[in-house]
This record gives structure tokens, sequence and C-alpha cells, in this order.
């Protein structure tokens, strides 16, 4: 079967210091056919995107989130690369600074998948781009209240997380952690450690809430409808893997943010 690869027009930038990372992903994004233009600072971004035509920028986090003040809007869409898709902080920090998705770096190692996401972001970013009235962002989504999921005080309770989803209490920590998790969710179901597991669980639950309306019946069957960007898995299956809830993470925000399947 022939490797997969991208338009033969498509022109990538990507952001990333000098090293090893970069020339891994540099080739990653070179065995798609993707054209690469390596950049190892924002200004010097900045300098390409006036002289080259750029179809999409692959960033590093720390460069595009942590040392980028943005002084326009790339008129082209940007992929954030990070180990920690799934946190919060990181996930809507990157989508503030004006990203359209943030990547497992892991998703390199799959070019069907990191095809995908390029694919998508250069075929849907101009109706992206387009206003959308009242639409939150991300991180506005992650803020929302959900008491189905959430105690009196507001503090996640992994029961009443574990009845939405309709699975077991063990399934879900185990999944999620491990035994000597689940011992201590079991025991306070609202303390630090269910705090810590049950927020990537809590950020897919609740952009997806926002997206159907808050119809827990639609969440349910997003949630356990395989999907190919997942090799034909169930996304809740998925969630419900060790180290592997970032996949799911990462297609709720495409799903999110418009982009086309």
């Amino acid at each position: 079967m022939a490797p997969a690869t991208v338009h033969p027009s498509a022109h990538g930038l990507l952001l990333e210091p000098h090293g090893p990372e970069q020339q891994r992903l540099q080739a990653a994004l070179e065995r798609l056919g993707l054209e690469v233009t390596v950049s190892g600072s924002v200004e010097e971004a900045e300098l390409v995107l006036e002289s080259e035509p750029i179809s999409i920028i692959i960033a590093d986090y720390d460069l595009f989130v942590l040392r980028h003040e943005p002084r326009f809007t790339f008129n082209v869409p940007v992929m954030v690369v990070t180990e920690s898709p799934a946190l919060p902080p990181a996930h809507a920090a990157a989508i503030n600074a004006g990203a359209e998705l943030v990547l497992d770096v892991a998703s390199f190692a799959q070019p069907p998948v990191l095809k995908h996401y390029v694919d998508a972001l250069t075929r849907g970013f101009a109706r992206q781009r387009e206003p959308v009235p009242e639409r939150s962002s991300v991180g506005e989504a992650f803020a929302l209240p959900a008491p189905e999921l959430q105690d009196e005080s507001g503090r996640l309770d992994a029961r009443r997380v574990a009845d939405f989803l309709d699975v077991p209490l063990k399934t879900l920590v185990t999944g999620l952690a491990d035994e000597r998790a689940y011992k201590a969710v079991f025991k306070t179901p609202n303390g630090t450690t269910a705090q810590t597991i049950l927020q990537p669980v809590f950020n897919i639950i609740a952009t997806l809430r926002r997206g159907f309306a808050g119809d827990r019946s639609a969440v349910l069957r997003w949630l356990r409808t395989p999907r190919p960007e997942l090799r034909g898995q169930v996304p809740l299956d998925v969630m419900l893997k060790p180290g592997q809830i970032r996949a799911v993470s990462a297609l709720v925000s495409q799903a999110w943010l418009g982009i086309p399947d």
C-alpha cells in the first residue's frame, strides 16, 4: 500500500527549536509529501509567512504559546504540538493564542492520523475563520458548570461522572489510572486524586455538552460511535484505555472548532 500523502501543493512551516525533535517532526511531515520550511523562532516565522506561500503552521507549544506575543492574526491554520494536549490550561492557552488544533506529538508517528489532521485543517480553515455568532471558545467550554458531574462545591465527583457515562466506577478509574487510584477515588470520589484523573474526561464531556446543547443522549451517542480517526474504535473505549485519552481530546477539539472530517 502506498504511503498516505497530503495535497501536493501543501507547504508547511514548522516552528520548532533546532534539535532532534525538529528533525523528527520535519521528516514525518515530508514523508506525507508536505513541503516544509523550518523556523526556530516566531520572528523568523513571521518573515517566512511574508515571503512564502505557507498552507499550515505546525508549532511547538513553548514557542507559539509561551513566547509568542500576537501582533496579528495568522492567515493560515496553526497546529500546536505538545505532549499534554488533554490538560485544560495547555489546551485553552494554545487555542486562545490563535491555534486551530492542539495535537499530541505522538501522532507524528502515525502517518494516517497526521495526514487526517493536516488535510482537515487546510480544507476547513477558510470556513473556520468565518465569524460564528455567540460561539464560545474551547477554554470557555471547559469552564462551564456541570452539576451532573460536580458536587455542591463544584468539585468533580467520580461517581457522577461514571453515572453520566453509564460505566462502572471501577472501569472508569482503572481505565484512566490504576487500581491504587481506584481505591482512593472509591473512598473519596470528590478528592484530589479524582480531580487529577477526571479533568481530561470533564474537558471532553463539557465540550460535547456545549456542542450538543446539553443533550446527554447526544453526547453518549457521539462517544459510542466508532470513528475513522480512531481507526474505527469507539471514543469511549479509547478514553478508558491507559494513556489513550489524548487522542479523544484532540478529536473533540477538532469537532468543536468546526474542522470537517
